[in-house]
């Protein structure tokens, strides 16, 4: 786990809270990465700002493929963004984990232990399910933070290495 979080007297409330607060952080750079692949895409910073405004991280992974498939035709570089949009929203992909602690309650109490209410709504039930977990683990919520900066990395060098100079040769052809 990240040193600098045990600071002083703190609990593993404040530690974990702390963490949660780094998760929001990492999503937010993450959905930022797809607003910015948009963007290249289209050539229009705005465009994409106005397609990503207000949506939701699925629907912009939605609408990202969508744009990336109209304008790209190289199959390497369309197996590597498979593999980004596969670890931003497979069966093992950031989303899903991140759906568990971002959508969760956090009932607030003393500072000894913390508890994580999850809502569920399962395919083909009806009724009120939940899950609870008591003082979850933060190794493994530093460990979800770690793999979704590596994931912000990749999917950077990703966009401004090959996404960029794809482009560049896609309207140099055009023009020639």
């Amino acid at each position: 786990m990240d040193e600098s979080l045990n600071v002083g007297n703190q609990g593993p409330k404040d530690v974990f809270l702390k963490l949660l607060g780094r998760l929001t952080i990492e999503m937010s750079n993450l959905e930022f990465e797809i607003m910015r692949c948009m963007a290249i895409l289209l050539n229009d910073d705005k465009l994409a700002i106005a397609l990503t405004a207000e949506s939701t991280l699925g629907r912009s992974v939605d609408i990202l493929k969508s744009l990336f498939y109209h304008f790209v035709d190289d199959d390497a570089l369309v197996e590597k963004f498979k593999i980004i949009i596969t670890r931003i929203n497979g069966d093992n992909g950031v989303q899903r984990e991140r759906n568990k602690y971002i959508h969760s309650m956090w009932p607030v109490g003393d500072n000894s232990s913390i508890m994580r209410i999850k809502f569920l709504k399962p395919k083909g039930k009806t009724g009120f399910h939940y899950e609870t977990e008591v003082n979850p683990d933060p190794e493994k919520l530093q460990a979800l933070i770690d793999k979704i900066i590596d994931l912000n990395n990749d999917f950077n060098m990703f966009s401004f290495r090959e996404l960029v100079l794809f482009m560049e040769q896609r309207e140099n052809k055009k023009t020639s």
